[in-house]
């Protein structure tokens, strides 16, 4: 049960900074602008991760008896702190150009008439 914990806290820790970051990356387009925003991001995913890895061994102590719930957070954490990073960097960098691009490909030249 304590696997549910693992992937409800990356799921929050993801998509909370992925959406940040994605408007982050719409908004502003100076790169330290979006090299702050990148590093709040990534830092905010993280903390996030470790919030709720906390939270779920502490409202759930009958299942932690044996320490799985923080063996299961702390074996996750570093591919987690590497998708969180990837993930920020993504939506920051690459979505936006992706984004502009389909939109300048569906906005078709006015018709004059």
């Amino acid at each position: 049960m304590w696997g549910n914990g693992v992937w409800l806290a990356a799921f929050v820790s993801m998509i909370i900074p992925f959406l940040i970051s994605v408007l982050a990356g719409l908004k502003f387009k100076k790169f330290w602008a979006r090299f702050v925003f990148f590093l709040i991001c990534s830092v905010l995913g993280i903390g996030l991760f470790i919030v709720f890895g906390g939270l779920w061994a502490a409202l759930h102590p009958a299942e932690d008896a044996d320490g799985s719930i923080r063996i299961a957070f702390r074996d996750q954490l570093p591919g987690h702190i590497i998708l969180i990073l990837l993930m920020t960097w993504f939506a920051i960098w690459r979505l936006p150009k992706k984004i502009d691009a389909q939109r300048n490909r569906i906005r078709t030249p006015a018709d004059p008439g």
